[in-house]
C-alpha cells in the first residue's frame, strides 16, 4: 500500500496574529511608521514651501534613509549582541525625543534634517533586533505571511499618514503635528517595555570572541555581501524600491507641472501604498509559496512598466491608476523572504536584517536624490519614466540568478523541486538493505516534548555520547525546566559543557524556554499532542532557533508521528542517492524528503541512514566499495568509474 503525505494546510493571517510576540511588534511598528510618515509630511511642507525646489523636496523625502548606511555598516552587530527589549524601547524613545526637539527647539531647516539623519543612523539596529524576534517567532510560510501583514500595515500607515498628514498639519500646525508624532513613539516604547518579554540576546558566534561591535559588524557584513546567494537576494530587495521611491519623490513636482488641483499630490502619493496593500494581500494570502517565488521577476517588472507612461504626461485619473498598479509590484519581495532566511546563518540573523534594511533605506534615499537631480535637465514625468525603465532592466538582469542559473561563475541555489524523484519501491529497497546490514531497528526512549526539544538542541555539532551525557548532567543539575529558565546562563553552560559550544546552546535553550513560558503560561507542551502534524511543526518552528530538523525530531521521537528528520548524514546520503538536488538547503530538504519517504518506514530509515552516513557514506573518503547501495547510487557508480580510470 502506498502512503501519501497529507498536503500542508495553508497558514492564515489569524494564526499569525495569534502569536503574541509578533502581534506586539507588528502593532508598535505600524504605529511608529504612521508617526514617521506624519513627520515627513510636516517637514516636506516646511521645506518645499520655503524653497520651492523639487531637488530639496526630494532630498527631504529621503533624509531619514541615507544615514542608515553608517549604522547598518558599523553598528549592525548590536541587533544580535544586546537584549532586544531595552534596545527596541530605546529606539522608540529616541524617535520621540527627536520629534519633540523638532517641534519645540525652533531648529533651522539644516539642523532639523541633521537631527533626523542622526536618529536614522541607529534605525538598522532597532529594526534588526525586531526583525530577528519576528523570524524566531514565525517559522516557514507563517513568516512570509507575517511579512505580508507587516507590509500591508506599513502601507496602510503610510496611506493614513499621507491622507491625514496634510489635514493634521493644516489643523494643528507643523509643530503640534510633530508633537503628535512624539506621542505615538512614546506609546510604542511603553507597550514594548511593558508587554515584550525580556529575552536574552542571540547566541554568540562560535570560535574566538568577536571583539568590538564595530569589528563584528564589519566582518559579518562582509561575509554576507560576499556570499553569492545572499548578495543576489540583497540586490533584488534594494534596487527596484530605490527606483520606485525616486519616482514617488517626483509626484509633487509632477502635479505642479501639470497644474493639478491642491489635493492632487496627496491623492497621487496615496495610490502607491494603496497598490502595495492590494499586492501584498494577494501575494501573501492567495498565492502558495512556490507560486510567489515563480512570480518574483514578473511582479518586479510590474513595479516599473506603468511608470513608462509618465513620459507622455498622463492626466490625473490615469496617473492615479498607473501609480496604483506600480504599487502592486513590490509584492515580489515576499517571493524572496524565505530564501533570505535560508541563506543567512541563524546566529547573525538580526544583523542580516539590519543590513537588509540599511541597504533598502540607503538606496531609497539615493533614489530621490538621483532622480531629483535628473529633473534639473528633464521634466519630472520624463524622470519618472526613466525610473520605470531602470526597474525593468534590473528585473531582467536579476532573472538568471533568481531562476537558479549560474551568475558570475557561481551557482545560485534553485528553489523548485527536482524534476524526478525515486519511487517508493526504490526507497523501501534502500531501507531493507540497510536494515539487513545494520541489524534490528531499535527506537530511542520516548521523552516529553520539551525534553526532546532540549535534547535535540544539545545534539547539534557533537556526538550522541556527548549530547546524551550533557542532557543527563543538565537534568541532574536542574531537576525541572523552571530552574533552567531562571538560572544564570553561565551555570546552564557549565552543566552542558561536555556537549560542545555550551555557551551558545545554553542561551538558545533559555530563549526557547522563555518563549514557551510566555505563550503557555507554564513550561509544558503536552497540549501539542492534540494538534495535527502541521500545526505542531508550525508551533515548534516558531520557537527561537528551532528549525525543521528539531521539529521533525520532536514529532518522530517524542510524539510518535510519521515525520522524517534530516540531519547532515541523512542529507549527504540522500544527495548521493540523487534523492535531492545538489546544494539543497536544510529547510527544503525536509520539505522534499518528508512526503517522498513512505510514512511507515520514516523513523526506521532515518536511523538507518544516519548509521550508514557515519560508517560507510562518510563525508570524506566514503567507502563506496563496501556499500550495499552501490548499484542504486549514482555517486557510488561515478566514484567506481573514476577509480577504474585511475
Amino acid at each position: 500500500m502506498t502512503t501519501t503525505a497529507p498536503a500542508a494546510r495553508r497558514v492564515s493571517y489569524r494564526q499569525v496574529l495569534a502569536e503574541p510576540r509578533f502581534r506586539l511588534l507588528f502593532l508598535t511598528r505600524s504605529l511608529a511608521i504612521g508617526a514617521d510618515t506624519l513627520r515627513t509630511v510636516a517637514l516636506s511642507v516646511l521645506i518645499f514651501t520655503a524653497t520651492g525646489s523639487p531637488l530639496l523636496a526630494a532630498l527631504t523625502y529621503g533624509a531619514a534613509f541615507l544615514p542608515q548606511a553608517i549604522g547598518g555598516t558599523l553598528l549592525g552587530a548590536m541587533a544580535d549582541r544586546l537584549r532586544p527589549r531595552p534596545l527596541i524601547t530605546s529606539g522608540y524613545c529616541l524617535e520621540a525625543a527627536a520629534a519633540a526637539a523638532l517641534a519645540l527647539a525652533g531648529l533651522p531647516t539644516g539642523a532639523s534634517l541633521a537631527l533626523v539623519a542622526v536618529i536614522a543612523t541607529l534605525t538598522p539596529v532597532f529594526g534588526g533586533a525586531s526583525s530577528r524576534l519576528i523570524a524566531e517567532s514565525l517559522g516557514g510560510d507563517a513568516y512570509v505571511l507575517g511579512r505580508s501583514l507587516a507590509n500591508i500595515a506599513a502601507s496602510a500607515a503610510q496611506l493614513l499618514g499621507l491622507a491625514a498628514g496634510g489635514a493634521i498639519v493644516a489643523a494643528l500646525g507643523t509643530r503640534h503635528a510633530l508633537l503628535v508624532t512624539a506621542a505615538c513613539h512614546l506609546v510604542a516604547a511603553a507597550a514594548t517595555r511593558l508587554r515584550l518579554a525580556d529575552l536574552p540576546p542571540a547566541a554568540p558566534l562560535p570560535g574566538p570572541r568577536p571583539g568590538s561591535v564595530l569589528r563584528q559588524s564589519w566582518a559579518v557584513n562582509r561575509q554576507l555581501v560576499t556570499d553569492p546567494a545572499v548578495r543576489i537576494l540583497l540586490l533584488a530587495t534594494w534596487l527596484p524600491p530605490a527606483f520606485l521611491t525616486g519616482a514617488e519623490s517626483l509626484i509633487v513636482p509632477y502635479a505642479a507641472q501639470h497644474h493639478f488641483g491642491a489635493g492632487a499630490p496627496g491623492l497621487l502619493l496615496a495610490c502607491v501604498p494603496a497598490g502595495m496593500i492590494a499586492g501584498d494581500f494577494a501575494s501573501g494570502r492567495l498565492l502558495r509559496a512556490a507560486t510567489r517565488e515563480r512570480l518574483t521577476i514578473p511582479l518586479m517588472m510590474v513595479a516599473g512598466l506603468p511608470l513608462l507612461a509618465f513620459a507622455a504626461g498622463p492626466a490625473l485619473p490615469a496617473a492615479a491608476g498607473l501609480l496604483a498598479v506600480t504599487g502592486i509590484g513590490p509584492a515580489y519581495i515576499l517571493g524572496i523572504q524565505r530564501r533570505f532566511i535560508d541563506a543567512v546563518p541563524p546566529l547573525v540573523l538580526g544583523q542580516a536584517f539590519g543590513l537588509l534594511t540599511t541597504g533598502l533605506m540607503t538606496f531609497q534615499g539615493a533614489g530621490p536624490a538621483l532622480f531629483g537631480a535628473v529633473t534639473q535637465i528633464t521634466p519630472p514625468g520624463q524622470a519618472m519614466a526613466l525610473a520605470g525603465a531602470v526597474t525593468i532592466i534590473t528585473a531582467l538582469s536579476l532573472y538568471p540568478a533568481l531562476a537558479g542559473r549560474r551568475l558570475y561563475g557561481r551557482e545560485v541555489p534553485r528553489y523548485h523541486p527536482p524534476m524526478t524523484a525515486p519511487d517508493q519501491g526504490r526507497i523501501r529497497q534502500v531501507q531493507r538493505r540497510l536494515r539487513a546490514e545494520q541489524g534490528a531497528f531499535a527506537p530511542k526512549p520516548v521523552l516529553p516534548v520539551i525534553d526532546e526539544v532540549v535534547a535535540t538542541v544539545l545534539s547539534q555539532h557533537t556526538s550522541d555520547i556527548n549530547s546524551e551525557r550533557a542532557f543527563a548532567q543538565l537534568k541532574e543539575r536542574f531537576p525541572d525546566w523552571e530552574q533552567v529558565a531562571a538560572a544564570p546562563a553561565g551555570q546552564v553552560a557549565d552543566a552542558i559543557r561536555c556537549g560542545g559550544i555550551a555557551d551558545q546552546k545554553a542561551r538558545r535553550i533559555q530563549q526557547i524556554l522563555a518563549a514557551i513560558s510566555e505563550r503557555e503560561g507554564r513550561l509544558d507542551l503536552g497540549r501539542l499532542h492534540d494538534l495535527d502534524d502541521e500545526a505542531v511543526r508550525t508551533y515548534l518552528e516558531s520557537l527561537p532557533g528551532v528549525g525543521p530538523k528539531t521539529a521533525a525530531c520532536v514529532l518522530t521521537f517524542a510524539m510518535g508521528r510519521a515525520a522524517f528528520p534530516v540531519d547532515t548524514h541523512v542529507h549527504r546520503v540522500a544527495t548521493r542517492l540523487a534523492w535531492l538536488p545538489p546544494k539543497t538547503a536544510a529547510d527544503r530538504a525536509h520539505r522534499l524528503l518528508g512526503p517522498m519517504v513512505p510514512a511507515d518506514i520514516r523513523y526506521d530509515l532515518h536511523v538507518a541512514m544516519i548509521g550508514h552516513g557515519r560508517t560507510v557514506c562518510r563525508a570524506q573518503r566514503p567507502r563506496c566499495g563496501a556499500c550495499v547501495l552501490n548499484d542504486l547510487c549514482p555517486y557510488g557508480r561515478q566514484n567506481a568509474a573514476s577509480a577504474g580510470q585511475r
